[in-house]
């Protein structure tokens, strides 16, 4: 019975009709206030899939188009840093073809023969079928390696005539549904029926082809060491090696046989690990960590249990040893190295035998040709939608095609694929940007995560809050280890009374905290929620500031949908000084005040200023009521277009269930209830419309409520006139110094005074500096105010501290750029109410 206010489901993709996903997403929808899916696939194709995946965030969706309202589509080429600079480094795709000897040759040759008497023995589509599957297995095995051929050989020869059509089939039937894109796929399971199907045959003379096979694996066994694909892959790591000795590469079969060929092979020259099915959880993160380690394994083997959710950008090469039939599995061992934190270009190398005898060859050849022509249409995104440009069963059945006809004819058939790959792509282009339309990521929008590192609440603020509520408050809050962040808190008696622990530790540093399995204190934990509920009190209080004098009042503005449910929210704070002038302010400046003595303030004075902040935020009231109402009206206008569209499209259904019914009407007198039941569910859909239509109205109906939360009279420091006169004049100095400094008038519009706003800073300047100012009539150690040492550690390079002697008479301007790690290990703290840091040290740096 327990409702949740949000719901995320990642990979969500994988909700897909008639699977067990599916059934718990409708679960979790009937629970949960809010959902939100994630994923990199949002449609792979299949129109029913995505559709009942968008009806559980919206149940009147009836169409792709109508949807777009709710997903917004980032690529891959649009992903971008803060700065701009795109996060995704190129790549590119290479066929290593492979040459054979002719002994090798003979091998492929000698295949085909006996796969081909198999099917001639083969006379029920039962049979047909089965050794259709059983040829596949042997083809895909003696494109891997020569090893894993001959290993399969000797297994279907123990076991030959042991398994039936039905077993066979029924293990295909598994194969096929396992053989995709599924995490949970079990490679050890898939490796148990695919050896299990190798003792099938249709013959009725097993002896004699028992004989068949110990030829075959005869003319295997003379092969002795010779290997020509396995050469090449020394030659090429060797190479690669030679360019770059630190260089990592991993390595991708789809078979355990070759697997661990290649492992102790090429274990003999370089230091090698593996991942396979076979592997526990821990055993591949194991493996995963030792190889990201510099002194870790060269070069890593893995097979498709190491090609999805294993994350290894450190690794910018990859081997694919044999090439898997499902393009998917292609797709997903690509994007393995080319991920988020992937600093180097990315390279792939898709090894292929160059051999007539070998048809898979011969098409996946064909196919990478075809891929990197299409990569000049798609680009990168070529590599991201291989899966949706020809299908595992494409490729088989043309295999199976040219194996019953002379290599001369295979040309015409291969070309019936490519031009049908190519239709793929032109659909793949158009839903592309039907999905993108409108949707696709705005790289203007970087200045508003400029904007947001600016405000953000991070770590920093949190901790400060909890250490000075806390001890003003009389409890303690005890550094446990400094590198680790780790505090013990101790709560002071009145907190410490209320439910919860009155004592507890933890980290306030999110990656710590995931690391070591600690505590995590952070907004939403309920220890520091705890803190914060007790402090969140209106009030009305007296604050000195070194210059400033006037009413700081805080405001919060929400606005609350039908439902009950807050549509946005915002905490405003306003500064108005004697002169009745307003400007909104950073609320973390509070952090700038110091608690001052009750000040004598006339009532009439007071509630005069109140007047004027109050008709003031009224402006603000009016922002964010238009910034909602502009949003929300264009979900509501969806809702209500996509309402009419679904109960348009169920009434063309019942129209034709109708018709349907009555062209049956001498059939007898039970169709005419039919038809009466469906007009009577006809009728019901203008109910449903109207009660529908309704509820969204209701539901997205707003109102905007105002509440003062804080209000405190400001008096000034003793000496702010001569502080102001003198902070003024560098301030203006460091404008003047950045105006000079600007090459264009673009850049000098950038130029600004912000010191009013309390940011944190006082000047913004071009290339996104922001500017703190600390100015002295001659010189002086400069004191920074915990607002502004918190603000420069959170801003890092972006901040700067400009340091202004003679500010009266010929200002003298010392800059430093990220003040914050050039000075936290020789700052002097000088406790207050809070803290101020002070830099004695700044001539020596």
């Amino acid at each position: 019975d327990a409702e949740l206010d949000l719901i995320i489901i990642d990979e969500a993709h994988k909700l897909k009709l008639n699977t067990q996903r599916l059934k718990l997403g409708k679960i979790l929808a009937d629970k949960t206030n809010f959902m939100m899916f994630l994923t990199a696939t949002p449609h792979d194709g299949r129109d029913e899939d995505f559709l009942a995946r968008m009806q559980l965030l919206d149940p009147y969706i009836s169409d792709v188009p109508s949807s777009s309202y709710l997903w917004v589509r980032n690529i891959k080429e649009d992903v971008t840093d803060i700065n701009g600079k795109e996060v995704f480094p190129p790549r590119t795709s290479e066929t290593v073809e492979i040459s054979l000897t002719f002994a090798e040759e003979n091998i492929h040759t000698m295949l085909d023969v006996y796969m081909k008497q198999r099917a001639e023995e083969a006379h029920t589509p039962k049979d047909r079928n089965a050794v259709r599957f059983l040829s596949i297995i042997f083809r895909k095995r003696s494109s891997s390696s020569i090893k894993a051929l001959g290993v399969t050989l000797k297994r279907r020869l123990a076991k030959l005539g042991t398994v039936n059509a039905d077993a066979v089939l029924q293990n295909q039937r598994y194969i096929q549904g396992a053989d995709g894109d599924d995490e949970d796929f079990d490679e050890d399971e898939f490796e148990e029926r695919t050896n299990q199907a190798e003792g099938f045959t249709v013959g009725t003379d097993i002896e004699q082809e028992k004989i068949d096979l110990r030829k075959l694996i005869a003319t295997v066994q003379e092969l002795g060491d010779k290997d020509s694909k396995l050469e090449m892959l020394h030659d090429f790591i060797k190479n690669l090696k030679t360019k770059d000795p630190n260089a990592k590469l991993i390595l991708f079969t789809e078979y355990r046989d070759t697997l661990d060929y290649l492992f102790n092979s090429l274990s003999e020259k370089y230091r090698v690990g593996k991942i396979d099915g076979s592997m526990d959880i821990n055993e591949r993160k194991k493996a995963l960590n030792d190889f990201r380690d510099n002194d870790g394994p060269e070069v890593l083997v893995c097979t498709d249990a190491a090609g999805e959710g294993i994350d290894m950008q450190f690794c910018n090469i990859e081997i694919n040893y044999d090439l898997p039939w499902n393009p998917n599995k292609l797709e997903q061992r690509m994007g393995r190295i080319h991920r988020i934190g992937q600093v180097r270009d990315v390279s792939y190398y898709n090894f292929i035998i160059k051999s007539e005898k070998s048809i898979d060859g011969y098409i996946l050849g064909r196919l990478l040709e075809k891929i990197e022509r299409i990569k000049e249409a798609l680009k990168d995104k070529v590599y991201d939608v291989i899966g949706r440009l020809v299908s595992a069963d494409d490729i088989a059945k043309l295999i199976e095609e040219l194996s019953q006809i002379p290599s001369s004819m295979w040309e015409p058939r291969v070309t019936e694929l490519l031009e049908k790959i190519e239709k793929t792509k032109e659909r793949i282009i158009k839903e592309n940007e039907q999905l993108l339309t409108s949707h696709r990521f705005d790289k203007t929008t970087l200045v508003d995560f400029h904007k947001s590192r600016k405000e953000a609440v991070d770590k920093g603020e949190v901790k400060r809050f909890v250490q000075t509520y806390v001890e003003i408050h009389e409890g303690n809050c005890q550094v446990v280890n400094q590198e680790e962040d780790r505090y013990k808190i101790t709560l002071p008696r009145d907190l410490a009374q209320l439910p919860g622990e009155p004592i507890f530790e933890g980290t306030f540093d999110r990656e710590i905290a995931f690391t070591k399995n600690w505590p995590y204190l952070a907004l939403g934990s309920k220890d520091i929620n705890k803190i914060i509920t007790h402090a969140i009190k209106p009030s009305v209080t007296c604050l000195r500031h070194e210059t400033k004098s006037g009413l700081l009042s805080i405001y919060k503005l929400s606005v609350i949908d039908g439902k009950g449910k807050s549509q946005n929210a915002k905490i405003v704070s306003l500064f108005q000084n004697e002169d009745g002038k307003i400007n909104e302010v950073d609320t973390r400046s509070l952090w700038s005040y110091e608690k001052a003595k009750k000040s004598d303030v006339n009532t009439n004075v007071l509630q005069s200023f109140m007047t004027r902040s109050d008709e003031h935020i009224k402006k603000s009231i009016e922002e964010i009521s238009k910034e909602t109402k502009n949003r929300i009206d264009k979900v509501k206008k969806s809702a209500i277009k996509i309402t009419e569209t679904y109960l348009a499209k169920q009434a063309e259904y019942y129209d034709k269930k109708i018709n349907d019914n009555k062209n049956k009407i001498s059939e007898g007198p039970h169709i005419e209830k039919v038809i009466k039941k469906l007009k009577n569910q006809k009728g019901e859909l203008r109910e449903k419309y109207d009660k529908r239509i309704k509820s969204i109205q209701e539901q997205y109906q707003l109102v905007t409520t105002l509440e003062l939360i804080g209000l405190a009279w400001v008096i000034p420091d003793m000496e702010a006139n001569i502080r102001t006169e003198i902070g003024n004049a560098g301030e203006a100095a460091v404008i003047q110094y950045e105006k000079n400094r600007a090459a264009t008038q673009e850049e000098k519009d950038l130029v600004k005074d912000v010191s009013d706003r309390d940011t944190g800073y006082d000047v913004e300047s071009f290339g996104g500096r922001c500017i703190e100012v600390k100015s002295f009539k001659t010189t002086g150690s400069p004191k920074i105010t915990s607002h502004e040492w918190e603000t420069a550690r959170r801003m890092k390079d972006d901040y700067w501290l400009y340091i202004v002697e003679n500010a009266l008479d010929k200002p003298k301007i010392s800059k430093f750029k990220n003040p914050f790690d050039i000075f936290k290990d020789t700052i002097r703290k000088e406790e207050v109410l809070e803290y101020r840091y002070v830099i004695e040290n700044w001539k020596e740096v």
